[in-house]
């Protein structure tokens, strides 16, 4: 089957919130021709595209506007805000798409991402597999909410985001032939349920993320993720700010690591408090996830799967998370993730605390965690459901070519 795969950020590094598409565009090519369009931001780098290569027949990036002058600033936000009308390098895609659909050449289109949808509104005659994902508009609420009288200035601006958020999750799901999402939670937050939808969650490479120690670190806590995304910042801060504190009262020689690129000035000067480190970007975070006696993410706002909390269970290290994260982690069929979970800041210290009296007692890994992330977020598994969906949306396609066509370098 030809296939024509729409991203709003490259698939690549693996790191990034799009490894959810790395690995889909890798197991679906073995049997399939896949055209890659995708927007780009400004650290998109050749061997990006190097590394994709290999499973595609054709891959084109668009990059975004990056001028600096106040009215494109302006017209980005807009833009972002309320994604109806395609600009800069999203209109070069959608002509793009449009002569590849209007060529015969695609059987069906596999779309994703909210700031894409002008694309997809602009698209006719083929089959759509929309990838929903998360639902993004919850999760601007949930921070709101948090923030209470702290909102300040930005509450017009968060709440036109929410509701433009929204107003495109429900298109992108009426739009598509059929509608996939990361987890239950955010089907139902959607309220998709009895929509053309499925459930296909993330998946975690159970080989790569394997521990090679046998005991659990001593006194350490750690929490990964991209640290420039507000979520992330808000979980780091909470932890050191208003939840380490009563921990350190009873362990003080407990450490808080925090793993993770692009750390903002706020989340850098928690690195200069005593027993806090911030690593910045790190070739391999697997050692400091071996090296812990317990995960720490306190998350109070998030959609969609956390992968940081399937990737800390692969390695066996147990985890004290909110409700809220632990929400995306629970099955289809209702099955909760063998995590701890805590709310308010004096019980998820309490939770912490009680880990680190554990396994200052028994650093045995916890591989209930292991097991169930082996049971139920296989990447295999994800892709045979699409398989199969993409199987009942479009008919029988030519032999298929081999190699890349064509690659267009960012102008």
């Amino acid at each position: 089957m030809r296939v024509l795969y729409i991203t709003n950020g490259f698939p690549f590094p693996i790191t990034s919130g799009y490894l959810r598409h790395y690995h889909f565009i890798r197991g679906l090519s073995a049997r399939h021709e896949i055209t890659l369009l995708s927007m780009v931001g400004p650290g998109h780098r050749p061997h990006h595209r190097d590394a994709m290569s290999p499973y595609l027949a054709a891959l084109s990036v668009y990059p975004r506007n990056d001028r600096e002058t106040i009215g494109a600033r302006l017209g980005d936000r807009l833009s972002r805000l309320v994604p109806i009308r395609a600009t800069g390098g999203m209109r070069d895609l959608l002509s793009d798409a449009r002569a590849l659909v209007a060529s015969g050449e695609v059987d069906v289109i596999f779309f994703s991402g909210k700031q894409t949808y002008p694309a997809l509104a602009g698209l006719a005659g083929v089959p759509v597999l929309a990838d929903a994902c998360d639902t993004a508009s919850a999760r601007v609420l949930m921070g709101l909410r948090r923030r209470g009288r702290r909102r300040g200035p930005r509450i017009a601006t968060d709440l036109l985001e929410a509701a433009a958020l929204r107003w495109v999750e429900q298109r992108i799901v009426r739009r598509a032939h059929h509608a996939l999402f990361a987890s239950e939670r955010d089907r139902g937050l959607l309220r998709a349920s009895h929509l053309s939808t499925s459930v296909v969650p993330n998946g975690v490479d159970t080989e790569f993320w394997r521990r090679s120690r046998p005991e659990l670190g001593l006194a350490s806590i750690v929490f990964t993720g991209k640290l420039d995304y507000a979520p992330n910042v808000d979980a780091a801060t909470t932890l050191v700010n208003l939840i380490m504190p009563r921990v350190w009262r009873e362990f003080p020689e407990a450490k808080v690591t925090l793993v993770g690129r692009d750390p903002t000035p706020a989340v850098r000067e928690l690195g200069t408090r005593r027993g806090v480190e911030v690593t910045g970007e790190v070739p391999d975070v697997r050692p400091y996830l071996e090296g812990a006696s317990v995960f720490a993410a306190p998350l109070r706002f998030a959609s969609g799967i956390q992968n940081k909390l399937l990737e800390a269970m692969a390695m066996e290290v147990p985890v004290v998370t909110s409700p809220v994260a632990a929400a995306g982690l629970v099955t289809a069929e209702g099955d909760p993730p063998p995590v701890t979970v805590a709310d308010a800041h004096d019980d998820f210290a309490s939770r912490l605390i009680g880990e680190l009296h554990r396994t200052g007692r028994d650093r045995t890994p916890h591989t209930p965690g292991r097991a169930y992330v082996t049971r139920h977020f296989d990447w295999d598994r994800a892709v045979d459901r699409i398989e199969a969906l993409l199987a009942g949306m479009a008919p029988a396609s030519p032999a298929l070519g081999s190699g890349i066509d064509r690659i267009e370098e960012p102008a």
